[in-house]
């Protein structure tokens, strides 16, 4: 195809929704926008949806960028997300705090969590509050010395076996994921009346 432009591709679906939003670093107008409102009384993802959904609009984006999409920003809507809710604790020894500290409770805590629920996939993984020697911190503070140093994590996971399925739809049309978001995640970052998670 023709000259490569600069552009992204989102994907959002849910049991009762589907849209696509394909945006040329963010400006505006928007390049393609297309949404699919479903009834689905199950609430549950409907791949079959999905599948007839990027058939009918995959082709149309190409043919408008001139070129392939070849990666997907892929939002999800479901009640099939898990949430994990973990503290880790480490002893210090009166030494001052690293980010090396951190990643070292980071990784052992997103290891106990897969081992837990080695079935699923973590997609978000939020630290909620920074303890030292029993204070609470917002942030990780600098040029701190501690005893104890823990950590209060949620991860939010979902089921290898859903990534699986969607890999598979999109690998139908040479597209690889770029990363999953929780769409209820995303929104809690934004007031009431910013609605358009796209922009988000």
């Amino acid at each position: 195809m023709g000259e490569q432009l600069d552009f992204n591709t989102y994907l959002f679906i849910s049991p009762s929704k589907i849209s696509i939003f394909v945006n040329k670093n963010f400006e505006t107008p928007n390049i393609f926008f297309k949404e699919l409102k479903i009834k689905n009384d199950l609430n549950k993802l409907n791949f079959e949806f999905i599948e007839n959904f990027l058939h009918e609009n995959i082709f149309k984006i190409e043919k408008l960028l001139n070129d392939f999409v070849k990666n997907i920003y892929l939002i999800i809507d479901s009640s099939n997300f898990l949430i994990n809710q973990m503290s880790i604790k480490e002893n210090n020894y009166g030494k001052q705090l690293t980010q090396n500290n951190l990643k070292h409770l980071l990784n052992m805590s997103k290891d106990q969590c897969i081992k837990t629920l080695e079935d699923n996939k973590i997609i978000h993984m939020i630290i909620d509050n920074y303890q030292i020697d029993k204070k609470n911190y917002p942030f990780f503070p600098d040029n701190i010395s501690c005893e104890n140093f823990s950590l209060d994590i949620t991860f939010i996971l979902l089921s290898n076996k859903i990534i699986k399925d969607l890999e598979l739809i999109l690998k139908r049309y040479q597209i690889s994921i770029i990363k999953i978001l929780n769409a209820s995640y995303l929104l809690e970052f934004f007031k009431k009346n910013e609605r358009d998670i796209f922009l988000m």
